[in-house]
């Protein structure tokens, strides 16, 4: 893992991340690197109970993307792309406090698919999917923390033990 990049905040609400789902995470990724610029921060494979995904962090100046392929038929990605198909699988929000922003949701305390998972200095949680566009919300708190393959991995048991996409 590499984890030279930065990144400046000067919102307080942004866009953190755009996570894509993919077929074939090579291709995309020399399609991201060779042809819009992007440059490869980092790269895993995430295991579950039972499935597991590959993925690559991709950055370019601000602009963060997070490519997706399944390891297997039964992943969270497969699923994604079996009822959605290949793109954007979730958009992740960064906002100053993950509460507060919680708060501001019709009142509804369940927004959240699972409590908020905390790591040093990231503290990241999903909504439920959004009915309108089906895109799946992710709301992240950086307090200079960046992904790691520990709270990635709890994210991704997350989802497997609710048995989301």
């Amino acid at each position: 893992m590499n984890e030279t990049f930065t990144l400046t905040l000067t919102f307080q609400t942004m866009i953190d991340h755009i996570a894509i789902a993919v077929h074939d995470l090579k291709d995309s990724v020399n399609l991201y690197c060779n042809v819009f610029g992007y440059q490869l921060a980092e790269q895993r494979t995430t295991s579950g109970e039972y499935s597991a995904m590959n993925s690559a962090v991709l950055i370019k100046n601000d602009s963060i993307l997070v490519l997706l392929e399944s390891c297997g038929g039964s992943s969270q990605i497969s699923k994604f792309i079996e009822n959605c198909g290949t793109g954007v699988q979730h958009l992740a929000i960064r906002v100053n406090n993950i509460e507060e922003t919680l708060k501001k949701f019709r009142g509804d305390d369940d927004f959240a698919e699972f409590d908020i998972i905390e790591g040093k200095g990231i503290r990241q949680v999903f909504l439920k999917r959004e009915i309108g566009t089906g895109v799946r919300i992710e709301l992240v708190e950086r307090n200079g923390g960046h992904f790691s393959d520990e709270t990635v991995n709890r994210l991704f048991r997350a989802f497997e033990k609710k048995d989301l996409y």
